[in-house]
């Protein structure tokens, strides 16, 4: 494991045991660390959190090692918050897009990344293929980011509006994170990175009141004073990015034709695999450091070689499709 960007004294001898996170974040550094025993990554994570009181960022080689650190945190950090930032769990340029569920995720990570920046100790524990992968712009998840509260006045088509623009899926009843469902003057929306999906009751355009209820059985668990939506899709359907995608398109593969994903896109529909064209949607794009600024990065053992293969998959990935569509 190697600690980059973190403050270090000078002569350190790395190993858990001569690390004093009183003082070992003092002075920009890097600091391998090694002959530690299994689980103790997670303990100093925890111990430079709380000496920090910031952001502190674990990048595990793959999906495996994150989803055991976060498990180890649970023990080390229960006073901290854990925010799981995951990976696409499909590949580079497929025909798929990410589960509804990954990419919901995804966003509420740097939805809250955003929004609990300077507000004590925060944990972010993701993957080298989670990391390498772009986002969108910082400015388009800040402004996607919505909050109600009981007594609001919120005109019904505007909050469909939003839900639909944002990457929501509209279905009978709400089961998954992204979905939402509309009866009459209720509306059931799972917000990216809930537990569990909220209940809006509306009377007229004025918010009554706001309840978190069971997917499976329907029932309210509590009564909510106010909660945040955040984007659900990484693609976001809106008039301009609908005219940049087109525009880019056109430029990168001449004519359209009658290719299906530019047609529905052009009609205002998502299509299967449309988060692999990203870039075609925003003037520019992101990664995960863009929302990190100067917190503490700690980078899991083998992650350098887990990344050179990652890119190295992705330019494969992309020569290939660049080949079918030139056909």
């Amino acid at each position: 494991m190697t600690i980059s960007g973190s403050k270090a004294v000078g002569g350190m001898v790395s190993g858990v045991a001569q690390i004093d996170a009183a003082s070992a974040w003092s002075v920009n550094a890097k600091l391998p660390v090694y002959g530690a025993p299994e689980g103790a990554d997670a303990m100093i994570v925890a111990d430079a959190a709380r000496s920090c009181k910031g952001i502190v960022t674990h990048i595990a080689r793959d999906g495996a090692r994150a989803a055991s650190m976060a498990q180890s945190l649970k023990f080390f950090a229960p006073d901290i918050p854990v925010i799981d930032y995951p990976a696409w769990d499909c590949l580079p340029y497929d025909r798929v897009s990410p589960s509804g569920t990954v990419s919901s995720r995804r966003m509420a990570a740097l939805a809250a990344i955003s929004s609990l920046s300077g507000a004590g100790a925060l944990i972010l524990v993701t993957s080298v293929n989670a990391v390498t992968q772009r986002t969108p712009p910082q400015d388009a998840i800040k402004s996607a980011v919505m909050t109600l509260s009981p007594g609001a006045m919120v005109n019904m088509g505007e909050l469909t509006g939003y839900l639909t623009a944002n990457g929501y899926a509209r279905s009978s009843t709400v089961r998954e994170p992204g979905e939402f469902a509309i009866r009459g003057g209720l509306v059931d929306i799972f917000p990216p990175g809930a537990d569990e999906p909220v209940r809006l009751d509306f009377f007229g355009d004025q918010l009554e009141t706001v309840r978190s209820f069971d997917a499976d059985t329907q029932r309210t668990t509590r009564q909510l004073n106010r909660f945040d939506l955040s984007a659900a899709s990484e693609i976001l359907i809106t008039e301009g990015s609908i005219a940049r995608f087109r525009s880019g398109f056109r430029m990168a593969f001449g004519t359209a034709g009658d290719d299906p994903l530019y047609e529905a896109i052009s009609a205002g529909r998502m299509h299967a695999g449309a988060e692999h064209w990203l870039p075609l949607f925003y003037p520019s794009t992101s990664s995960l450091f863009d929302f990190l600024s100067d917190g503490l990065i700690f980078i899991d053992h083998l992650a350098n070689e887990a990344a050179e293969e990652r890119l190295s998959a992705i330019e494969r990935s992309e020569e290939h499709t660049s080949e079918l569509q030139s056909h």
